[in-house]
């Protein structure tokens, strides 16, 4: 069912003008498979992450995004792949002047707590999920 256009789970993305939701620049509501989800949400992220060039006395300019596209492919995918599926509350992305926010439904899995991810531990919530995506890389 996730991995086909019938999934009616959601990523809801807001692009905000400043540092607060007071106003919108842009926003975009994804559904479909959860692999058609992770592609438009790192399209449409992609589309919003400012770019930034130094020019140096070298013959090039080094071009750099604000947010490495490696690190945002990693954090969207982990969202939808690791997101608990008993919530229908979206996945939500926020963009704001200087931050870009990343929040996946649901309670830490089998009974992690803040203290133990952020000393490295990790749990699989959904692993055929993740052994879907691991096959379509």
């Amino acid at each position: 069912f996730l991995m086909s256009d019938q999934n009616n789970y959601q990523v809801k993305i807001a692009v905000f003008k400043g540092i607060t939701v007071t106003q919108f620049k842009d926003r975009k509501e994804i559904s479909g498979s959860t692999p058609k989800q992770i592609d438009e949400s790192l399209s449409f992220i992609n589309l919003n992450n400012p770019l930034s060039s130094k020019i140096s006395g070298q013959g090039q300019r080094a071009d750099q995004k604000s947010y490495p596209t490696i690190a945002i492919r990693e954090a969207v995918v982990n969202a939808l792949s690791h997101r608990s599926y008993f919530s229908k509350s979206p996945v939500q992305i926020e963009i704001y002047d200087d931050r870009l926010t990343i929040m996946s439904p649901g309670p830490l899995p089998g009974g992690l707590n803040k203290e133990a991810v952020l000393s490295g531990i990790t749990r699989i919530r959904n692993y055929g999920i993740t052994q879907i995506l691991y096959h379509l890389k």
